[in-house]
């Protein structure tokens, strides 16, 4: 059965046996690893679920296009119900000309994702300060009074 391993010369063999151990803990680390510490590129969920129990009655939610597929993907998770949700443009021209358009609309909130900070932060200052901010792991979330 391990007669594979008798050609290998007498230093051979802990070799080869170091090389296979190294090559199957490594893996193996780098998952357990990720498993205690997930690895988190650009998170909507704390944002969701935020947004679920403090959102309020009839307010707006402006969904930047960068974060409109995860949106899509794990809103239904939340109840977000209480929300008039429009999805907006990944063009940052664009979704700058929808967030005019929602001037005169009480309460917005504005969720970004997958977004130039610089951009659209100098925007958002002439539209106001924010009431309230949160931020996830490359996600932001504020509410204006427009």
């Amino acid at each position: 059965m391990f007669d594979g391993l008798k050609r290998f010369p007498r230093m051979g063999f802990p070799v080869a046996l170091g090389i296979l151990a190294w090559v199957a803990v490594t893996p193996a680390y780098s998952a357990v690893r990720h498993l205690r510490h997930p690895r988190v590129v650009e998170e909507i969920k704390p944002i969701l679920s935020y947004l679920s129990h403090k959102g309020g009655t009839n307010h707006v939610l402006y969904v930047y296009g960068g974060a409109g597929p995860s949106f899509l993907y794990y809103s239904p998770s939340y109840r977000l119900d209480n929300f008039r949700v429009a999805l907006g443009s990944y063009n940052k021209q664009d979704a700058l000309n929808e967030l005019n358009q929602l001037r005169g609309s009480g309460h917005v909130w504005v969720l970004f994702s997958h977004f130039d900070k610089s951009f659209f932060f100098d925007h958002l200052k002439e539209l106001g300060e924010p009431l309230h901010q949160i931020t996830a792991e490359g996600a932001w979330l504020g509410l204006y009074d427009l």
